[in-house]
């Protein structure tokens, strides 16, 4: 079996802290694990330091990754019932990810340090509280490719959110209640060589992609390229739902990276269509088609397209 663990970089409260009361006696967490307190006298109230498994009720993570880039879990922590009063102070400490590569399953796990008050009679006081927050873990790059779950540790789950009507909730409300989520790795490899062209690509004029392929859901317009000697044909078809509509042809050389495309664009099957000219440059550095049409910059970059159980249907 092969496993490792990754550790926590950047932890603490995502939301920040209030000052509530707990009215009524002492709210909290205590009873739902089994913590050996240090009791310590506090006013009317004895209060102590324990290690809790931390109460996560969620977990945030890409649906889909690169196999060689390192990515970020969010571990949701439930530290209170928001500024209805509560009794804990729970502050994330650590948290951890432990990866078993062999049966594709990351477990999240943590430990808060929580101070809880006696139960006696009378005990209400004001408390400084962290209200729920957000612990962050970083997956190393190092996870074959695959579909991997994501779970809570077993003692850690805790299957309630914070109560709303709090002020310093996030924007739209606290995420719903999970033990467990899934991510899909892949890796984003591309047969492209400066004398062999052939496969799909997206392309744009501005604002061209990060190196390598590029891995989308269900785009608008694919260029497909064949290439047979040096001789290159071109489509861009209009990706409705199927790749079906064919709104430009071309034909042309791949002189060794060096590309030269001619032909027609319509923007209906039917119509007569305008000229086109293509003159790009195969970048082995990025595998990017980099260069004109008609005249204006464009780029293009193999595209991979990501599977339906990641992007779910294609628009009709």
């Amino acid at each position: 079996m092969s496993s490792f663990r990754a550790k926590s970089s950047a932890i603490g409260p995502l939301f920040g802290a209030a000052v509530v009361s707990a009215l009524g006696g002492c709210l909290g967490l205590q009873g739902l694990f089994d913590p050996t307190p240090s009791p310590t006298p506090n006013g009317s109230c004895a209060s102590h330091q324990v290690q809790l498994p931390a109460p996560i009720f969620h977990l945030d993570a890409p649906a889909t990754v690169s196999a060689d880039t390192s990515f970020p879990i969010t571990a949701w922590v439930y530290t209170g019932s928001g500024s209805w009063g509560f009794s804990d102070t729970a502050i994330p400490t650590s948290f951890q990810a432990s990866v078993d590569v062999s049966a594709h399953s990351i477990t999240v796990s943590g430990q808060v340090t929580a101070t809880q008050e006696s139960t006696a009679s009378g005990c209400a006081i004001p408390m400084l509280a962290v209200l729920p927050g957000a612990a962050t873990v970083r997956i190393p790059a190092v996870l074959p490719a695959g579909t991997y779950s994501v779970v809570i540790a077993s003692g850690s789950y805790f299957p309630q959110a914070p109560a709303g009507g709090n002020p310093l909730a996030p924007p739209g409300g606290y995420p719903t209640p999970s033990p467990a989520t899934v991510v899909s790795v892949w890796s984003p490899t591309a047969s492209v060589t400066a004398t062999n062209l052939t496969g799909p690509w997206l392309f744009g004029q501005s604002s061209e992609p990060s190196p390598g392929p590029v891995l989308a859901c269900n785009p608008f317009e694919v260029w497909d390229l064949t290439q047979t000697g040096t001789t290159l044909h071109g489509s861009v078809l209009a990706c409705m739902g199927p790749c079906s509509a064919f709104t430009e042809e071309t034909a042309g050389t791949n002189a060794s990276g060096s590309v030269t495309l001619t032909g027609t664009a319509k923007t209906d099957p039917t119509a007569t269509g305008s000229p086109v000219t293509y003159s790009l440059q195969f970048n082995p550095a990025t595998q990017h088609l980099v260069g004109t049409r008609n005249s204006q910059p464009f780029w293009a970059a193999p595209f991979i397209p990501k599977p339906a159980s990641v992007c779910g249907p294609a628009p009709v």
